[in-house]
């Protein structure tokens, strides 16, 4: 749960949701300026509109649709294997804190202690184990 907020909080930056809105505002406006020169056109001059936007416009709306498609897609796939990972990590977490993985750790530590001694004493002793 707190890496979920951690992880909202790192994703917002107030400029990019100003930059949003900056982007926003310029489409209502364009929309609001298109919406006035339609209430003054006829609907020849509607027609001539609409065919020459579509003769500016179709290439580049093609390849913006395939574009955020693709990033979409693209975008999707990392936050759910960004997820996968957090809920391993969880799952690595309780595991790590479990007795069993304690116990082996110190069992661990206690065979690397012996295991110096015992050269300490060889050594001490002149003895040398191959």
């Amino acid at each position: 749960m707190l890496s979920n907020i951690l992880e909202l909080f790192n994703m917002y930056t107030h400029s990019s949701v100003e930059n949003d809105i900056v982007k926003l505002n310029n489409e209502y406006n364009e929309r609001k300026e298109i919406n006035q020169v339609l209430k003054k056109v006829d609907y020849k001059g509607h027609s001539n509109f609409i065919v020459n936007f579509l003769e500016r416009n179709k290439n580049n709306i093609d390849s913006q649709v395939l574009e955020l498609k693709e990033l979409s897609h693209k975008i999707k796939n990392i936050i759910k294997e960004n997820d996968e990972l957090l809920e391993l990590e969880a799952e690595c977490d309780k595991l790590v804190e479990s007795d069993k993985v304690k116990e082996l750790v110190e069992q661990l530590k206690l065979l690397d202690i012996i295991k110096m001694d015992i050269n300490f004493f060889l050594s001490d002793r002149k003895m040398v184990v191959p």
